[in-house]
C-alpha cells in the first residue's frame, strides 16, 4: 500500500511538471531529477507543493509550513555487519468497513463473516465496533456480536448485545476481547501472527430465529494496525 501511494504521488509530479526533467521545480528550475536538501527558501506564490529530502516526502502547505508525509528522524547505523533494511516509515493504518445484516444472513442461529485479513508481522492495536443500526427482524428475540481471529473467536471484541439499541464497543477495557484487554495486550496491542496472515471474523448469534430472519442491522468496524 505504501508503494502504491508513493507511486501515485510521483506520477502526479510528472503529470503536473512539478518534478520532471527540464521542468520547473519547487522553487527552482533544473534539468535533471534531483533531491532538495531543504524546503525551498523562495517558494512560488502557490505553496501546496510536495518535495523530497533524504529523510522522505514532505508537503508545504498554504501557509508555507513544512509537513512531513513519510519520513524518518532516525539516523541509520553503519559499519561492518550492519545492513539497514529501512530508514523508517509511517506504519500505522486504520481500516474501516461496514457490515450489514445481509452479510450475516444464513439459515442458522450463528453466522460468521471475514471482514479483513491482516498480514504477518502486524500488531493489531485496537478494534472498535460501532453498531449504528440494531439487528432486528422476524421472530428473533436477541442478537449478539463478537470479533475474533477465528470463526466464533472473541479475541478482539467481547460478546455484546446488538439488538436492544445502537451501541459502540471498543472504547473501554471491558469491551475488548481476550487478546486486547489491557492485561493481555503486548506493547499496546496483539501480534496477530509473526509468520502468517490472519483473518478477522465477525460472528452474530440470534435467538428464536435464524440470522436470515433479520431485516435490519449495521456495524462499522475500525481496525488500527501497525505493520513491521
Amino acid at each position: 500500500m505504501k508503494k502504491i501511494f508513493l507511486a501515485i504521488l510521483v506520477s502526479l509530479f510528472f503529470i503536473s511538471g512539478a518534478y520532471a526533467a527540464g521542468g520547473t521545480g519547487i522553487g527552482e528550475t533544473y534539468t535533471t531529477y534531483k533531491e532538495l536538501t531543504t524546503a525551498p527558501s523562495t517558494p512560488t506564490a502557490t505553496y501546496n507543493r510536495l518535495y523530497f529530502t533524504a529523510k522522505g516526502l514532505n508537503f508545504i502547505n498554504a501557509l508555507g509550513q513544512v509537513v512531513p508525509i513519510a519520513n524518518s528522524s532516525i539516523t541509520p547505523g553503519s559499519g561492518t555487519g550492519v545492513t539497514v533494511i529501512n530508514n523508517g516509515y509511517n506504519s500505522r493504518t486504520i481500516y474501516k468497513v461496514t457490515v450489514t445484516y445481509a452479510a450475516l444472513s444464513a439459515a442458522v442461529l450463528t453466522a460468521d463473516k471475514v471482514i479483513a485479513t491482516i498480514p504477518a508481522k502486524t500488531r493489531l492495536i485496537t478494534v472498535i465496533a460501532d453498531t449504528t443500526v440494531p439487528y432486528t427482524g422476524g421472530a428473533t428475540s436477541a442478537a449478539a456480536l463478537i470479533v475474533g481471529k477465528a470463526a466464533g473467536g472473541a479475541q478482539y471484541i467481547a460478546t455484546h448485545d446488538v439488538r436492544t439499541a445502537a451501541i459502540v464497543k471498543g472504547l473501554a477495557d471491558a469491551d475488548m476481547g481476550t487478546e486486547l484487554t489491557r492485561a493481555a495486550a503486548i506493547n499496546g496491542g496483539a501480534i496477530v501472527d509473526w509468520v502468517s496472515a490472519v483473518s478477522v471474523y465477525v460472528r452474530i448469534t440470534t435467538v428464536s430465529a435464524n440470522t436470515n430472519a433479520l431485516t435490519a442491522g449495521s456495524t462499522t468496524y475500525y481496525l488500527v494496525c501497525e505493520s513491521f
